[in-house]
């Protein structure tokens, strides 16, 4: 109603999950940002990486989702101190091994995928480091695999260890290719099996649910 009311040409919904306002008139941009903003929604500003955050449904909607992807990118959005001060770079958040989420193409991409602790199934993440769509190497690179509980903190770590460790015009993609699969697994050892504590029963679990993903 907003872009219609304001004369633009035509408004569509991108495969980023963001909004394209075209031939919006120069004279009523400035009422186009301040209305969309009035509806709690981000506009005209690509401030932190938290605004370049997608996920798809996972198992909110979808009947092959393994994890509530959802619900993880929510915790995400949450952790404002933990997130928001690295600019100029992407999550990309996949329920399943299928790319609705884009994980393939993120700075940081994840994606679900069962695994097993004491023998018992239970929800995880993959890693992929380093994707970008507008580069001949466009797949980020394949990382380590952490329960879907410890995504989270993993991620930060490891987003961390990009702030601060980069060179000032170090992309994601070739931070990681300095530190090889060997450092990302280094960096990520207490996430992954062998670092945690598989007593833990907490980790059964999916991200915002106290019920076990898969059948004992």
């Amino acid at each position: 109603n907003i872009a219609e009311e304001l004369a633009a040409v035509e408004f569509r919904l991108t495969r980023d999950q963001n909004f394209l306002v075209v031939g919006l008139p120069e004279e009523n941009r400035a009422a186009f940002l301040a209305r969309t903003k009035g509806l709690g929604l981000e506009a005209g500003v690509r401030g932190n990486i938290l605004s370049n955050l997608v996920s798809c449904p996972g198992t909110s909607t979808c009947t092959i989702g393994i994890t509530n992807s959802n619900a993880l990118a929510g915790e995400i959005l949450k952790d404002k101190d933990g997130f928001g001060e690295t600019p100029e770079t992407t999550i990309r958040i996949s329920g399943c091994h299928n790319s609705c989420g884009q994980h393939h193409i993120g700075d940081f991409g994840l994606h679900a995928l069962a695994k097993k602790i004491n023998g018992k199934s239970a929800p995880h993440y993959q890693f992929h480091i380093g994707g970008d769509a507008s580069q001949a190497q466009a797949f980020g690179l394949a990382g380590p695999v952490v329960p879907a509980r410890l995504a989270r903190a993993a991620l930060k770590k490891l987003i961390g260890a990009y702030s601060k460790n980069r060179n000032e015009s170090q992309s994601v993609r070739q931070w990681v290719e300095k530190i090889g699969i060997e450092g990302l697994e280094t960096l990520l050892q207490e996430f992954t099996a062998g670092g945690y504590n598989t007593q833990d029963p907490s980790l059964l679990l999916d991200v915002g649910s106290d019920e076990t993903v898969f059948p004992p």
